[in-house]
């Protein structure tokens, strides 16, 4: 998606099914990606560098944490710290939105300047999720 281009997350009802997980955008400084995850779907548990929220737009989801599990159904939120272990196993057809931030936040403290004075970076790696997906035998669909 373009800045300013409107993005239909309806759900997608039976036709969901059919539905491959498509990367919306992809900036410098975050990603969304609609991801469709079928009932009995894997997405093995990683990790990833930059926070991340995932809305479940439909369906159900058992989220696996480092400290249990949590089931995500239509209309909740949830976002994790960066560098948390999860994974995701569908429970129904489900559909979310997953947003991944890939910069850090300003730092009050200076840490940022300090860091980029050793020629360290700010950037936080790619998240890579959907394409992780489907190496995993999920369905993508689009590049970016």
């Amino acid at each position: 998606a373009k800045a300013g281009e409107i993005v239909d997350l309806s759900p997608k009802g039976a036709a969901l099914a059919g539905e491959r997980s498509t990367a919306i955008v992809k900036t410098d400084q975050f990603e969304a990606i609609r991801l469709i995850v079928p009932s009995g779907g894997i997405l093995k548990s990683h990790k990833v560098s930059g926070r991340l929220m995932l809305h479940c737009l439909e369906g159900r989801v058992r989220l696996e944490l480092a400290g249990g599990a949590i089931e995500l159904k239509a209309n909740e939120w949830v976002h994790l710290d960066g560098g948390a272990a999860h994974g995701v196993r569908g429970i129904e057809d489900a559909s979310l939105l997953l947003t991944v931030l890939l910069t850090e936040p300003a730092d009050p403290a200076g840490d940022s300047a300090m860091r980029k004075d050793r020629g360290e970076t700010d950037r936080y790696e790619d998240c890579g999720c959907a394409y992780r997906w489907e190496s995993e035998g999920g369905r993508i669909a689009g590049d970016n």
